[in-house]
């Protein structure tokens, strides 16, 4: 008798497994399998191909970890892998594969919670249908045009999501993906951090209702896999810092926050009190503003470090308001991106206080205190550092976009917390809704075909300068701006390429790039003849504008630019000159 109920139950147990374990990774693997093989992803943002192509070593000749944005450990590991295996994509495979996983083990994680309902079946069947409708309305738009801040977002939401599910202990999934979200993308998870902490508080605050003994337990337990994941994310905060130790690489970095404080904050101004500033500062604002505008900084030798600072802080900028007009901005940026219908966040920002406000009443209703104080706590605490960015001008959109992901993860962690039941999956399907509501405005089909066609056309330029690898081409700043590739293939032929502008201004890779191509110092590429430069017409920096700041800088008829060719591209035409 005894024998037999350890056979059925070793069964049933067996049939856990394979409805918890075996159904999220069947469901998940033909979710993620249908759009890939139908739509091929494209990289989101040209900042992707700009990681892909430094990981590659397409930038600097080998491939390197200085990836500026990601983290140098897990960028390390992926240019490891394109050493050993360089004909493998591999960063368009690691964010594939990172957004897999944090949907598996979030769908995982919602069955096993749905188990302890007495009707699981009707909740399971629920919850898949529900996940397959998300995945399909929000997760893959993000598959088919990912951008590695929104992976790292929905990875760090996860990770998130794992850790207020976890009963005992922090566990392994959970920290391993707020691991990534911060290896990925760190401004995301210093969005995510106040989330993080409200959890952490309210896991220890649950504790203190149980039994001395047991409770002590539970609470060393708690704190040593805290701990450990304290200790993980300073070790490899510190391997990141000593990457980026050297004098080449830390100079480039102040570089990099002048450059973002000029552009990102304080912006170039075209009115003659910023002219008469400019001119004060060495600029000479006829030639050279137009170079500036267009974020060419490549052109002219003098746009160093210094040089960007000073700019940065015309007063005109937002670098040097006053506080209470930085307040004023900061309110004002705050309505136009939540409340204007002209922008794009809008239809992210009602939608989630409308699930913030359902979660708050359920958990109210429920007298679920500790939580409630949790969402309250953690809000604050987010949008508190939201609006301090703002007040700092820090408001890259994409990371904005990816804080409503994080969020919404956060509420609906904290409704399906308690013991799982219909009302809990009712619960969690008007949550979700928020996600739905901002996908029926991204329109993720037309975005794709959009950038299929985008890439099409500037495939032209990329092909011309394939056929010449012996040739440096410096790229304008907006020539090829919104041109991305293919996420699971090679590169696109762009090793011989050069971007005027961006954030890899001033990079130590560009240095090597230009150097292997035999231009020894930086101001040799527009001294000496055969560089080949590359414009889109009526966009950006023109050849004329150029022409007209190398007359000016090094004197008249120094350097000339001829026209050698020009390339249809559907209604565009680039332009391809090169200096005699």
């Amino acid at each position: 008798m005894t024998e037999k109920k350890e056979a059925g139950s070793g069964t049933g147990k067996g049939r856990e497994k394979l409805l918890f374990l075996g159904l999220p990774l069947l469901l998940s693997f033909l979710l993620f399998l249908i759009p890939l093989i139908i739509c091929p992803p494209l990289f989101c943002l040209n900042d992707d191909l700009q990681i892909r192509d430094i990981l590659s070593g397409a930038l600097g000749g080998t491939p390197d970890l200085h990836t500026v944005y990601m983290r140098a450990p897990v960028s390390f590991v992926l240019s490891l892998l394109y050493r050993i295996l360089p004909a493998v994509p591999w960063f368009g495979i690691f964010l594939c594969a990172v957004l897999f996983a944090s949907f598996y083990f979030l769908l995982r994680s919602v069955l096993r919670r749905l188990s302890e309902d007495k009707e699981a079946l009707w909740s399971v069947a629920a919850a898949l249908l529900l996940f397959t409708a998300w995945f399909l309305l929000f997760l893959c738009p993000v598959l088919i045009l990912p951008h590695y801040t929104v992976v790292a977002a929905f990875c760090g939401a996860s990770g998130l999501w794992l850790f207020l599910q976890s009963k005992e202990r922090l566990s392994v999934p959970a920290f391993v993906l707020l691991i990534l979200c911060d290896q990925i993308r760190s401004q995301v998870f210093l969005m995510l951090l106040p989330f993080l902490l409200a959890a952490v508080l309210l896991r220890f605050s649950e504790l203190r209702g149980k039994a001395a003994e047991e409770g002590n337990t539970e609470k060393r337990s708690l704190l040593r896999r805290c701990l450990h994941f304290a200790g993980a994310f300073l070790i490899l905060f510190l391997l990141h810092k000593a990457a980026y130790l050297p004098a080449e690489w830390s100079g480039y970095l102040e570089m990099n926050e002048a450059r973002t404080e000029l552009y990102d904050y304080s912006g170039v101004w075209e009115s003659d009190a910023a002219k008469e500033y400019y001119e004060r500062c060495g600029m000479r604002t006829e030639s050279a503003l137009p170079v500036y505008l267009n974020y060419d900084l490549l052109a002219d030798e003098d746009a160093r470090t210094e040089r960007l600072k000073t700019l940065a802080v015309y007063t005109e900028g937002a670098g040097a308001r006053s506080a209470a007009e930085r307040l004023k901005n900061t309110l004002y940026e705050l309505k136009e991106r939540n409340l204007s219908p002209s922008k794009g966040e809008t239809h992210y920002a009602w939608p989630l206080l409308l699930s913030a406000l359902a979660g708050f009443v359920f958990l109210l209703i429920r007298k679920r205190y500790l939580p409630l104080i949790a969402l309250c706590g953690g809000m604050v605490l987010h949008f508190g550092l939201y609006g301090y960015l703002l007040w700092n001008g820090r408001t890259p959109e994409r990371v904005t976009v990816s804080l409503y992901l994080i969020t919404g993860f956060f509420i609906a962690a904290l409704v399906f917390r308690e013991k799982a039941g219909k009302e809990h999956l009712l619960v969690l399907a008007a949550l979700m809704l928020f996600y739905f509501a901002g996908s029926i405005f991204v329109h993720p089909v037309e975005d794709y075909r959009k950038q299929i066609t985008v890439n099409q056309e500037d495939d032209v330029v990329y092909s011309y300068m394939a056929e010449h690898p012996q040739e440096l081409f410096l790229l304008e700043t907006y020539a090829t701006v919104y041109h991305t590739a293919p996420v699971l293939s090679e590169g696109d032929g762009a090793e011989n390429a050069l971007l005027m502008g961006g954030w890899q201004y001033g990079s130590p890779l560009q240095e090597r790039k230009w150097k292997a191509f035999g231009y020894e110092e930086r101001g040799s590429l527009f001294t000496k003849a055969g560089v080949h430069l590359v414009f889109r017409e009526d966009l950006g920096l023109s050849p004329a504008q150029l022409q007209a700041f190398l007359d000016a800088r090094y004197g008249d008829g120094a350097l000339k630019l001829r026209e050698e060719t020009r390339l249809e591209a559907g209604e565009d035409r680039f332009l391809i000159y090169v200096t005699e």
